[in-house]
Parts: C-alpha cells; sequence; structure tokens
C-alpha cells in the first residue's frame, strides 16, 4: 500500500516514464538542467581523540589516504595513513584511542580505534595504518544479559522510548557500574514509532535496537555521537526531503551512478519461539507480493526470547524487512552552493534520484568519503540497500581477504 514513505514503508517510489519518454511527476530532463553550478569546497579537520577523557589531544594535518563510512542504523567504519613520524602517530596508537573527523566544523565520524599496522616499502618512510568504527560500535560491545532475578527485560512502549531504555539499562547511565560506557548519556526521547513489546534477554545490544526500529510504524533512526567529550545515544526521525533534495545529471547534483537489485534471501519465515518443557511457540510470516515476483524462498528463524505469537509475528515482520529484495543505487553527488551535504541532506533522509529520466525516492543509507591528502573529497552516496545485509556481505570480503593476505605473508617467508 502506498504511504507517504513510498510504495512501502521502506520501500522504492518509482515514476516511469509514459510513451513519449517524459516520465511521470512532472520531471522533464530539459527542465532541470542548472547551466551553472558552484562547486563547494568544505574544510576538513582530523584529530586523535583519547581513550579516556575522550578530548583532543592532537591534530592530524598530513595522511596519504583517508576513507571512512557513516550509515544509517548501522556500524560506520575508518581507515587512516599517515607518515610514521607524524607527531600524531604515538597518540594514535595508544590502547582505546579514537578518531574524529570535522567537516566545516560538524563531526561527521567519530569512533574508536580497531586495528593499526606499521609498513615500509622499499625505498619509501614508514607508514602507520589505523583503522576504526564509529561509535555506534559501543552498542555492539554489550549484550542484554538476563538480570539477577532471571527476568528478560521485557518492555513496552513506542519503538523510541524502547532503543532508549535498552541502551540506557544495558550500556548507559542506568547500566550495572561496570557494563557502563564511559562518558555515555542518553538523548531526549522524540516518542515515536508506534507500541511494540520486546523482550531483551541475551542479545547483542545493537541488533536489539536495529530490530525495533525495523518493527516501527514509520521509519526510525539511531545513533552514537560525540557532543563536546560526552557520547550521546539519540533516536531521530529520519527527513523526507524527497521534494527538496534531488540528484539528477542534468541539474549538475549528480556527477555518476550505478544501479541494481537483489532477489530476497527470503520472504517465508518458519518462526521458533521460546520453549518451556516440551512445549514451544510457533508462527508463520510471509510477503504475498514477494512470493507472487519471486516464488517462495523460505527460512527458520529462531527468537528464543519470545514467548507468544503476536510478539513472535511482530520480530518476524522486522526480519522480512531485513531479508526483502533490495534496490541499490551508488551515486556520486558534486557538492555546490545549491545542495550540500549535511547542510541539505544526511544520512537516513529520504531523497531523490534521477536514474535514466526515472525518479527514484529512497533513504540515504550510507556516505562514503575517500578524502585525498589535498582535503578534496569524493563523496559516494548508497540509497536503498539496507545497511545490515551490505555490511555482513563487505565483512565477508574483509575476512577472505585478510585470510589471502596472510596466505601470502606465509609463502613470501618461505
Amino acid at each position: 500500500m502506498a504511504s507517504r514513505w513510498g510504495s512501502a514503508r521502506w520501500g522504492t517510489t518509482f515514476l516511469w516514464g509514459d510513451e513519449t519518454g517524459t516520465p511521470n511527476g512532472g520531471i522533464d530532463p530539459a527542465s532541470i538542467i542548472t547551466p551553472t553550478v558552484r562547486p563547494y569546497q568544505p574544510r576538513w579537520d582530523l584529530y586523535v581523540r583519547d581513550g579516556d577523557t575522550r578530548r583532543r589531544v592532537a591534530q592530524i594535518d598530513e595522511w596519504s589516504r583517508c576513507e571512512f563510512v557513516t550509515r544509517h542504523n548501522q556500524i560506520g567504519a575508518w581507515e587512516l595513513t599517515l607518515p610514521g613520524d607524524h607527531p600524531a602517530a604515538p597518540y594514535l596508537l595508544r590502547p582505546r584511542a579514537g578518531l574524529i573527523i570535522e567537516r566545516d566544523g560538524q563531526i561527521v565520524m567519530s569512533g574508536p580505534r580497531g586495528t593499526r599496522t606499521r609498513s615500509r616499502k622499499a625505498g619509501a618512510d614508514t607508514d602507520v595504518t589505523v583503522g576504526g568504527f564509529s561509535d555506534e560500535v559501543w552498542l555492539n560491545r554489550r549484550v542484554t544479559l538476563d538480570p539477577a532475578d532471571g527476568d528478560a527485560d521485557p518492555r513496552t512502549g513506542v519503538a523510541s522510548t524502547l532503543i532508549l531504555a535498552y541502551i540506557n539499562n544495558h550500556a548507559g547511565p542506568l547500566a550495572r557500574e561496570d557494563r557502563r560506557v564511559p562518558g555515555l548519556t542518553i538523548g531526549t526521547d522524540p516518542t515515536i514509532g508506534g507500541s511494540l513489546v520486546r523482550a531483551g534477554r541475551r542479545r547483542v545490544l545493537h541488533d536489539l535496537c536495529v530490530e525495533v526500529a525495523r518493527a516501527a510504524e514509520v521509519p526510525v533512526g539511531f545513533r552514537v555521537r560525540q557532543a563536546g567529550t560526552d557520547l550521546v545515544a539519540e533516536v531521530f526521525a529520519p527527513a523526507d526531503r524527497r521534494s527538496s533534495v534531488l540528484f539528477s545529471i542534468g541539474s549538475g547534483t549528480l556527477a555518476e551512478w550505478e544501479y541494481g537489485d537483489e532477489t530476497p534471501e527470503a520472504n517465508w519465515l518458519w518462526l521458533g519461539g521460546e520453549a518451556t518443557g516440551s512445549t514451544r511457540v510457533f508462527a508463520t510470516v510471509s510477503s504475498s507480493a514477494s512470493i507472487v515476483e519471486h516464488g517462495r524462498i523460505e527460512q527458520w528463524a529462531d527468537h528464543t526470547d519470545i514467548d507468544n505469537v503476536p510478539d513472535l509475528r511482530s520480530a518476524g515482520r522486522a526480519d522480512l524487512i531485513e531479508k526483502a529484495a533490495q534496490t541499490r543505487i551508488e551515486a556520486t553527488p558534486i557538492s555546490s552552493d545549491a545542495l550540500r551535504w549535511q547542510r541539505d541532506w544526511n544520512v537516513g533522509d529520504f531523497v531523490s534520484v534521477v536514474v535514466d529520466g526515472t525518479k527514484v525516492v529512497e533513504q540515504v543509507r550510507e556516505v562514503a568519503v575517500d578524502l585525498a591528502p589535498s582535503g578534496v573529497e569524493k563523496v559516494t552516496v548508497r540509497v536503498g540497500a539496507d545497511g545490515v545485509r551490505l555490511a555482513r556481505q563487505e565483512l565477508a570480503l574483509m575476512r577472505r581477504a585478510a585470510r589471502v593476505e596472510r596466505r601470502v605473508r606465509a609463502l613470501e617467508t618461505v
């Protein structure tokens, strides 16, 4: 059923062209051509973050490679290569150190270091390569443990309230002292997402937050960002900017694009809930529209923390969203005075992209940045595809590449 968010709650809206080649919705390519678009070059600043105080202890003014990606409702990543003798290198190599990346004075990425590598090639100086994650990773480092009394931490409330409550109780100020993420505070609850019931037993905290956000009645976003020397867990309503943000080659706001789609992982789920003695709760959920288009694709999903059919089906519907068919657009926008990242659009927003004369309305899932040593940016926007599946595929590729690299190194030492 159509809604103000698209053809489905998280779906894509296509406005196909008519027989004359003019797209519906009044978009004539000739009418959106802007003869002159003034390019915009932002200012970038990189800082090393102390692992204990989260204060800025050194500025990085020289690097050979800097790449990062920020994701909607998922964990972002960053990687930086700088000279081994750079004054900031010792600070960045310390345990629990992190990175802060600012664009025009606004933080676009912050988070702890995860990897560090020193290397030297023939005829070159020593380099230091450091990789890390966005601050959402702290939610991936906590689990929703059973309290001592065996309670499964069941909660009822709107989606935003549930997300903030689980973060607060398992990583924030209300968590047991030894489980609190240092400096993590809880933002104001916007009370959005519709009423839900959840049990938090034995779950990775980040996974639980993603599940609640997917099950919400309207789009819901969450993030952990640095504010001063604190970390703030926030829930927000993604903005619908389809009418004000239009990326197209004809308008001078888009340099290039790539479009693709992917069949679903599953469209019929058998669900297993909590087992009590010799009995267990079971249910099924399915997507009739997907089955008609792609055929029936079955999978099994365990939710052993849920003891009733309505909640089990609600969790199953969230699973279906993750496993649904994917539409993916990778686009390279042109930053100009007319349309700027952060000012006019951001990760999580719903925007419009013109692909071969067709207007596509979708959600910005990722923003990837390749920052040249000169400070010139290349920004790639990924819209449509769900971040969980993309992150899972990327992780598999990274692990495969690491295995190959280890084998090559082993051969080189023989």
